[in-house]
This record gives C-alpha cells, structure tokens and sequence, in this order.
C-alpha cells in the first residue's frame, strides 16, 4: 500500500480520506491544516517526484503529461488497494492546489472508490476528456477557489468552468469562492468540515 510513502492519521477512525498536496508541497505540511476537518482516518500520500523542495505528481512547470497519467493510474492502485486493506465502501477525497485536479478526475472516472471530494484552490485540466460513467452521478464534489489567489486566480482556474463542465455531465458539483489566497482559511475549513459532515454516513 505505500507506494507513495503515505502518512495515516487517526488509523482507528471509520471514514476515510485520502489527501493529495499540492505541487513542491509534502503530507506532512497537509496533514496540519487538513485534520481540523474532523474525526477520519486520513491517509496522506506524498507525489512520486521531488520538486521545489518538497514533492509533486508531475512538473506544472511544463507539460508532463505522461507523469500525470502515471500519478493517476498509480493514484487508482493506491486506492483500491486502501480500499481492499481497510474495508471500506467508498473514501473521500481531497487535493489542494495540483492535488485537487487529481482529485477532480479520479472522483468522476472511478466512482466505485470515491463517494465524495473537494478540490481546493485547484483546477479541472482537460475537462473534455473526463470519462463520465452513469455511476458518475453518485459523486459530490465541493470546488473552492480563493478570490484573492495570486497563484491560480479564478481567472485562470475558471472556477465556474468546474461547475458547468460537471453539472453538464450531471455529476453534482458545488463552487464556493472564499475571501483568501492560495490556501485553506478558518472560514473554508469551516465549510469543508460542514459540508464532509453532510456526506458522511
């Protein structure tokens, strides 16, 4: 199972969620802002490859396609494998920045692993070349992007383009801007943690 040297929190919780970072990011720098979230088990994986001082799944710094079709097949092993090992039905999952286009695509093309996931200042890349299944729509999705981000400004995330894309294949999908940068604030996590809580069994 620790294909990517993953970190687990909290092991003995009974929902998952797996966290994906972001670019030149580590699990460790996740884990502190992502387990106010609330009481699962979350299993932090860390990117294949080492950039800026910390790790990625592929270098946004060019185009790299073949490492980011790598990281997701590798990414759907991992998961099942969690998956198998732990027991569970369907996990959530959660990526920043990189990490939630990762999160975007493996939610909507492998639904029987993922009940629900939440990208954070993130975007939706190739949109037109999503898989979308009829099992897709028992997905939720939570696409938050920060009005103040200098990084991927909503501008160019085309937050809203989240939204229609998914809603046009009907997988359910809600947008939340918030008053922050590229980062998760109180007032977000806040509402992440509500809104999982919503979803959880």
């Amino acid at each position: 199972m620790d294909m990517f040297d993953a970190l687990t929190i909290n092991e003995h919780a009974q929902e998952t969620i797996v966290c994906l970072h972001g670019f030149g990011s580590t699990p460790q720098n996740m884990a502190a802002a992502v387990t106010q979230l609330g009481e699962y088990r979350y299993v932090l994986p860390r990117g294949p490859h080492k950039y800026v001082g910390g790790y990625g799944w592929y270098n946004i710094l060019k185009s790299d396609e073949q490492h980011r079709e790598a990281s997701i097949a590798s990414l759907v092993d991992f998961i099942t494998d969690l998956k198998r090992q732990q027991g569970f039905d369907r996990c959530f999952l959660l990526g920043f920045s990189q990490g939630a286009e990762l999160a975007y695509k493996i939610a909507v093309e492998r639904p029987e692993l993922v009940r629900a996931a939440v990208g954070i200042v993130g975007w939706l890349a190739h949109p037109e070349a999503l898989r979308v299944s009829p099992a897709s729509k028992s997905v939720s999705i939570l696409a938050i992007n920060g009005s103040r981000d200098l990084v991927l400004p909503p501008t160019f995330c085309k937050g809203s383009c989240i939204e229609k894309t998914l809603h046009a294949v009907d997988v359910q999908c809600e947008l939340k801007i918030f008053p922050m940068g590229h980062e998760m604030s109180d007032e977000c996590a806040a509402y992440i943690k509500q809104w999982l809580g919503r979803h959880t069994r």
